[in-house]
């Protein structure tokens, strides 16, 4: 069964839409226990015993604390005092210059502990020693997620990602995909690897997927300009509409940070297809949510409240994709 998206009205009023429609598989995760055989997020992954894990290096965000001299402390004191009386505080050029140089590069402000400490913050990039091993994030199989481009003779995908902040772009987790046979993985990995969380909203719950195939209309900003004009004059709010909110496969998306781009694949500069959108939030835009589906079922947060999306190249040697955030 396939479902109508709530734009189906904007299909009766233009029926030239029905051109620019795709199919696209809403996953609907929901908090429950899962195995390695499963459709997930965030679950064991089908892993050969004899295949290594994959792992990050690369620099990432690290927040550090540094104590201040006590002659520092003593005039930050004295200017918050002046604050509060609504006094001028002629030390604070002054003051914050030798607050930053006391901190050093990455400043980002201070704070007073909970043991009543007064220290400076600041941000800080640094490599995991040792390398840190991926965190599962989805594993989807092609049975369950019918519209999960795929590259020919594979049935799986399998997302990681490493959980801290990475400098970009993207800005995020560092992600990778494997694709695979479920047929080929004969001696599975029974204990998997413990990755390090820097970023707690990186850690996924566990969830098992309740898929949901739908359709959905193009975007205002991949159609056509006279009926993009028509459609947006009926209704400003059509991508809404249009577009299913929350973690799906296949589909269109939308671009409400950046506006419309195009996502070539770095290899063949063909055009990609978009494969996974990972979201923080299941609501939107009229759509249902399931059967009292949680709004952030996953508890991941994906920038400011929003998603990753990733797109692939099916027809190059590796499955080339892009990651974006919006």
């Amino acid at each position: 069964m396939i479902t109508s998206p709530p734009s189906a009205e904007a299909l009766q009023r233009f029926p030239a839409l029905a051109r620019h429609s795709r199919t696209a598989t809403r996953l609907h995760p929901r908090p429950a226990d899962v195995t390695m055989h499963d459709s997930h997020v965030g679950g064991p992954l089908l892993w050969p015993a004899d295949e290594p894990w994959p792992t990050c290096g690369d620099k990432r965000e690290v927040e550090d604390q540094v104590p201040l001299p006590d002659d520092l402390v003593e005039r930050m004191r004295a200017a918050a005092a002046s604050r509060r009386a609504g006094q001028p505080v002629d030390d604070g050029p002054a003051l914050d210059r030798d607050l930053r140089r006391a901190v050093g590069g990455g400043y980002t402000g201070w704070i007073e502990t909970a043991d009543g400490r007064t220290v400076g913050q600041r941000t800080l990039w640094r490599r995991h020693q040792p390398r840190n091993p991926l965190l599962p994030v989805a594993q989807l199989r092609a049975a369950d997620v019918p519209d999960l481009p795929r590259p020919k003779g594979v049935d799986l995908l399998q997302v990681l990602w490493c959980p801290a902040q990475h400098k970009g772009p993207p800005w995020g987790p560092v992600v990778r995909l494997r694709w695979r046979r479920q047929a080929d993985v004969i001696d599975p990995l029974t204990v998997q690897p413990v990755s390090e969380v820097d970023h707690p909203r990186y850690a996924l719950r566990t969830c098992r997927l309740s898929p949901e195939r739908v359709v959905e209309h193009a975007p205002l900003a991949e159609l056509p300009p006279r009926l993009r004009q028509e459609v947006e004059s009926w209704n400003a709010n059509y991508d809404a509409l249009a577009v299913a909110p929350g973690w799906k496969a296949g589909g269109y998306t939308t671009w409400p940070t950046t506006g419309f781009r195009p996502t070539p694949c770095s290899t063949c500069a063909g055009r990609t297809r978009l494969a996974l959108v990972i979201a923080t939030s299941e609501c939107g835009g009229g759509w249902s949510s399931g059967d009292r589906e949680p709004d952030e079922p996953t508890g991941v947060l994906i920038g400011h409240y929003g998603a990753m999306r990733i797109f692939v190249c099916v027809r190059c040697p590796g499955t080339p994709f892009i990651e974006d955030i919006q």
